[in-house]
Formats: C-alpha cells, sequence, structure tokens
C-alpha cells in the first residue's frame, strides 16, 4: 500500500483473476500554492486507487483529503465485491459527517472539504466512485474518454449560452455542488465498465486538466513506461503554470 501526499510515487501491482493491475502514482504542489492539498492511495494489494483533492480556496483541505485517504486505506477487501463497494460508499459517508462536525455543522461557513475519486477492480471488470470535480479517464487504443462527470455549475452555464470552453475558464461555474465535507448525506455516483488488456486509467485532480488538454495527455500516456507518463504529465502542467496542486495515479490493466 502507498500513500503520496507532497510527492513521492511507487509502483505497486494487484493480480487480481483475469488481469494483473500495475500502478504509479505521483503529486506536486504546483506553481503557485505554498503547500499541498491533494492526496493519493494506491492499495494495489486490496484493488482500489484514491485520489482526493482538498476543496480549493477553503481552510484545511489538506485535513480533509488526508482524512479520506487515510480512512479508505483500512479498508478490507469484502468476499463479495458489491459489499466492498458499499464498505468504500459508508467509509465516504463517515468521513463526510466527520469533517462537517468538525468544521462547525453545515450552516456554518467554514469548509473542511475535499473531492474524491476512487476507482475499484474485480476479476475484468472496475467501478468508478466519485463526489466532486476530480476524475477518472479511461486510455484505451490511444483514445481518452472521461468515466466521470464533474459535479459543479458548468452544465448549468452551458444550458445558459455558454460554450463548454467558455464555462470551464468561468470561476463561478467551477462551484461545486458535491463534495466530502459540504452536506449530509453525501452524493457520490458510481459508473462501472468492463476492462481490456492494455487499459489505462488515470486518476487526476482538477490541476491536471487545468492546464493540459485531453490531446496532451493523450500523447504522453502513449508511452510503455507508467512511472515516465505520470512524471511527464506533472513536468507538463508545471510548465504552463500549474496554478492548483496537481496529482496523477496511473492504472494500467494487463490480462495474463
Amino acid at each position: 500500500m502507498e500513500i503520496g501526499v507532497n510527492g513521492g510515487g511507487q509502483m505497486s501491482k494487484l493480480s487480481a483473476s483475469q488481469f494483473n493491475y500495475q500502478s504509479y502514482g505521483l503529486t506536486n504542489q504546483g506553481c503557485v500554492r505554498d503547500h499541498n492539498e491533494d492526496a493519493f492511495l494506491e492499495s494495489s494489494d486490496e484493488g482500489f486507487w484514491v485520489v482526493a483533492d482538498g476543496a480549493g480556496g477553503h481552510q484545511s483541505g489538506d485535513i480533509a483529503s488526508n482524512l479520506i485517504v487515510d480512512n479508505l486505506a483500512k479498508l478490507k477487501r469484502s468476499r463479495f465485491f458489491g459489499s466492498f463497494v458499499n464498505k468504500v460508499r459508508d467509509c465516504l459517508q463517515k468521513v463526510n459527517l466527520e469533517l462537517i462536525d468538525k468544521s462547525g455543522g453545515e450552516e456554518t461557513k467554514v469548509l473542511i472539504a475535499s473531492t474524491v475519486c476512487v476507482l475499484i477492480a474485480q476479476r475484468s471488470n472496475i467501478v468508478c466512485v466519485w463526489s466532486g470535480d476530480s476524475r477518472i479517464y479511461l486510455f484505451r487504443e490511444e483514445k481518452l474518454t472521461q468515466l466521470t462527470r464533474d459535479h459543479n455549475r458548468v452544465n448549468e452555464f452551458i444550458k445558459a449560452g455558454f460554450t463548454r470552453e467558455e464555462a470551464e475558464k468561468y470561476p463561478m461555474a467551477q462551484h461545486l455542488t458535491s463534495a466530502v465535507g459540504v452536506t449530509s448525506p453525501l452524493y457520490t455516483e458510481t459508473q462501472s465498465s468492463e476492462v481490456l488488456d492494455g487499459d489505462i486509467y488515470l486518476i487526476c485532480s482538477d490541476g491536471l486538466f487545468k492546464e493540459l488538454t485531453d490531446k496532451d495527455i493523450s500523447d504522453v500516456l502513449k508511452q510503455e513506461s507508467l512511472k515516465y507518463s505520470a512524471s511527464d504529465l506533472i513536468d507538463l502542467a508545471i510548465s504552463r503554470g500549474a496554478t492548483d496542486n496537481v496529482t496523477v495515479l496511473l492504472v494500467k490493466a494487463n490480462e495474463k
């Protein structure tokens, strides 16, 4: 198991029925922020991976992201896959209540909050569980697809007449509509899909895709090495100015 905060990365592998899963993660505070509020978890022995991004502009985002990662790291796989997915959701609900309590309740103006994305592998399937605007992408046959849906107000702005490009640059559109530590019960979404040989899953904080286009990301992921790809994605975001913390966690499925 590898918990990543303020840099660092470690290659790890999971043997899970039809596939071997290999992963590598890195995080960086970026060029502007004076500390890192992102955290990630590689738990290949349990078959799941996590990225949490302390909500920007709020107090103690690093407390929130680390509390999420620390609690999820304690989970052990259940015999039944659906039961483990429920464990993950229940754990996030528990952390959500703890963060709300730490901040002084739902009515307080002080938030201790974080986004979260969880990728769970089981045989030839994966499940994504998330809240907020951190993302999980699938890179398959050199095509990048976003598996998660951002929990922010971008779609509201699109319906009001903005283009997606305009909306994504508008500060008000970036306000989160869901995150851990804001309201109870916590709203999470779940998405499942089949795994194919060679699939690469990118779990990342918004500090990455704010700086890079889908083409930028795809070009980097064409490399064979997860370690080099993760490092190159971080370096490219930093070269663009990286106004936020940047976290990259890559997971690759190889058929046995």
